[in-house]
């Protein structure tokens, strides 16, 4: 699943608690903003991409760019909440991570295969 089609099912999965999303040409920031009971969230959203097939070095380097660009927003300030979108491809790298995402409020959200989207916690 590409970047758009990904992005395209974490909006609808916003859109069900009742976010209000902001147009794609209307934003700043991240790939998705949304507002919803006076928050913003801002959500970086990674998807597949033929390296991934072929290069592990390909899905490191998407996976560390995730987390810089979600960095670099919060240090900007744009947004009250702040999320990442990834595949199943960039589970294996960001589980180790879940925990610091965790203390820096960053949630977590896996687009599945089938196109459905759940958010990740931290194990206990």
């Amino acid at each position: 699943m590409r970047e758009p089609d990904a992005e395209a099912r974490v909006r609808e999965y916003l859109e069900g608690p009742g976010y209000m999303l902001t147009p794609r040409a209307a934003q700043r920031g991240g790939d998705i903003v949304a507002a919803r009971a006076g928050r913003t969230l801002l959500v970086e959203v990674k998807a597949d991409r033929p390296g991934h097939e072929t290069s592990p070095g390909t899905i490191y380097v998407d996976t560390c760019t995730l987390l810089g660009q979600i960095v670099l927003r919060m240090g900007q300030r744009l947004a009250d909440d702040y999320a990442i979108a990834i595949r199943p491809v960039h589970t294996r790298l960001i589980g180790p991570a879940l925990s610091v995402l965790a203390t820096l409020t960053v949630k977590v959200l896996l687009v599945e295969d089938e196109g459905t989207v759940r958010e990740l916690h931290t194990q206990p």
